[in-house]
């Protein structure tokens, strides 16, 4: 296995939610699992969530996508709570497959994104992964996955009411 942990992620503060985005690149055996850096919840909520997959490089590839949480940045701690039927084997063999759900919309509706003639609408779920204290996202290769798949993940959380920045909060940061 060629494991790889705390693949960073990138932070944009759009005033009212944060915007975090990710690439998790097979890059070792097929079958290693690709991790991102820890995402602090802190000030922010699950409700309202957007997440955006979208596969990036070949066009047949296997991975199964995950959203895990821990109150601790141990590596060890972190877990999945849901499996989703459609993060599962996410071979987007045309290349462009997303899963989007708006917080444009508040109020958990799910859209495709514009031009997008392959996006596949998914039921809302509030995943328990948000009421801890650190997220982040896991791609598990497969035996069919090419090594050099990769994957785009966005994520859109919008802040709690009343949250005031805090310098470095909202940053991703290195599990142990």
């Amino acid at each position: 296995m060629a494991d790889t942990q705390n693949l960073v992620v990138t932070v944009k503060d759009l005033t009212d939610r944060v915007k975090f985005t990710v690439t998790l690149i097979h890059t070792g055996a097929a079958t290693d699992n690709v991790y991102s850096q820890a995402i602090p919840m802190y000030g922010l909520q699950g409700e309202g969530a957007a997440i955006h997959f979208k596969a990036i490089g070949v066009t047949t590839r296997d991975v199964n996508l995950f959203l895990q949480g821990c109150m601790n940045l141990t590596h060890a701690e972190f877990q999945s709570f849901h499996t989703r039927e459609r993060w599962d084997d996410f071979s987007a063999d045309a290349a462009d497959l997303n899963l989007i759900s708006s917080p444009e919309v508040f109020l958990n509706a799910f859209v495709y994104e514009s031009g997008n003639t392959t996006g596949v609408n998914v039921a809302p779920i509030i995943d328990p992964a948000f009421g801890c204290e650190f997220i982040r996202f896991q791609s598990s290769g497969e035996t069919g996955n090419l090594v050099t798949s990769s994957t785009v993940i966005t994520l859109i959380l919008l802040k709690r009411a009343g949250f005031q920045d805090i310098p470095g909060g909202i940053l991703p940061v290195n599990t142990a």
